[in-house]
This record gives C-alpha cells, sequence and structure tokens, in this order.
C-alpha cells in the first residue's frame, strides 16, 4: 500500500490542527491524577483517548476533507487502514501516558502502583469500543454517530444495572474475575479481533459512500 504513508501523515496532520484541545485533556487529566491518585489515572485517560480519537472524525467532517481524499491518488481502502491505525496507536500512546501518571501519582501519594495487567485490560477495552463506534461515525457522520454512541454506551449500563442480579451473568462476571490477570490479556486479543472486523465494515460503508 504504497499510498498509506502519505494517507497516514494527512491524519497526523488532522490530529496536529487539534492539538490544543490535546493539550487541555492532558492537563486536566493531570489535575485529576493528582488530585484522586492513582485509581483515576487509567479511566481518565481512557475518556481522553477515545475523545481524541473520535474528534478525529468529527475534524475530518467539519473541514470536509473526505472530499480531498477523493480529489488525491488514494483507495478508500487506504483512508479507513489510515485512520484505524492512527487512532489504535493513538489509543496504545495515551494508555502508556496513563500508566506513567499512575505510577508517579503512586509514588508521589505512597500508594499501590496500577499492574500491567490493568493498562493492558484497559487498551483492550478501549479498542473494543472504538471498535463499535467507529462504524457510526463513519456511516452518519459525528452527530449521528455520536448518538448512537450515547444509546450503545447507556443500553449496556441500563443492561447491567438491570439484569445485574441476574445468576447466569453475575456468574459469568465472577468466572471472568476469577481467571486473574490473564482476562486482561483476553480482553486486549478481543479488542484487537474486534478492531479488525470494524475495519472491514467501515471499510465497506466508506467504500458505497459518494464523496
Amino acid at each position: 500500500m504504497r499510498d498509506l504513508a502519505p494517507m497516514l501523515r494527512l491524519d497526523l496532520l488532522t490530529l496536529v490542527a487539534s492539538r490544543k484541545m490535546l493539550a487541555i485533556y492532558v492537563l486536566v487529566v493531570c489535575f485529576l491524577v493528582a488530585v484522586n491518585g492513582a485509581l483515576v489515572a487509567l479511566p481518565m485517560i481512557g475518556v481522553a483517548s477515545m475523545m481524541v480519537c473520535l474528534n478525529l472524525f468529527g475534524t475530518i467532517e467539519n473541514h470536509r476533507l473526505t472530499q480531498l481524499y477523493g480529489s488525491l491518488p488514494l483507495r478508500r481502502r487506504t483512508v479507513m487502514v489510515s485512520h484505524y491505525a492512527v487512532t489504535a496507536v493513538l489509543t496504545c500512546v495515551f494508555v502508556l501516558l496513563g500508566a506513567l501518571a499512575a505510577g508517579v501519582a503512586a509514588w508521589v501519594r505512597a500508594e499501590p502502583a496500577v499492574g500491567v495487567a490493568e493498562g493492558v485490560g484497559t487498551l483492550g477495552a478501549l479498542l473494543l469500543v472504538l471498535a463499535l463506534v467507529t462504524p457510526a461515525y463513519v456511516a452518519w457522520g459525528t452527530r449521528t454517530g455520536g448518538l448512537v454512541t450515547l444509546v450503545v454506551v447507556a443500553t449496556v449500563i441500563g443492561g447491567l444495572l438491570a439484569f445485574g442480579d441476574n445468576p447466569v451473568l453475575a456468574g459469568a462476571l465472577r468466572g471472568l474475575a476469577g481467571v486473574g490477570p490473564e482476562a486482561s490479556w483476553w480482553v486486549l486479543g478481543a479488542g484487537v479481533l474486534a478492531q479488525a472486523a470494524s475495519l472491514v465494515v467501515s471499510i465497506g460503508v466508506y467504500t458505497r459512500q459518494d464523496h
């Protein structure tokens, strides 16, 4: 894919355009970690990572960059591969930053350090969520895609609250917790597989669109 490198550069330049927002996220997360300790580092970094990754699609839509991509000698498959690669790498970077922030907070506040399993599990969970919501952003844009994301998240939370006492679900959750740190690697593997499946779906959607 000779056109992948130029497309990656375009995506990175698109992210650079959001550097002020990125800096605000980092400062807010650092403040919250300093106040609340290491336990909030990975969750907060995860939220910031999701917002920055999805903002890539928002910037593309707001500046009508899909028209630019269509005028360049770029295959539509390459465009999607680049988007997914950039968001995946960015997610990994954010998780590493979160782990670093958690380590510093644990050292300063004399708290238990966050383990590798927590970081791996966080990365896998983020990849899973991105795999679910990215096709919606590609198909319907940021506004509708964002609404779909909220509905999905609300449905999952509502389902857990409504059926949390269900013996089958409770047994499954206890079994997962009993596996120990190995479960985090299962989550990461599921996230990687979900990303691959999501990429195939997004390529199909994007290829059929008229840009």
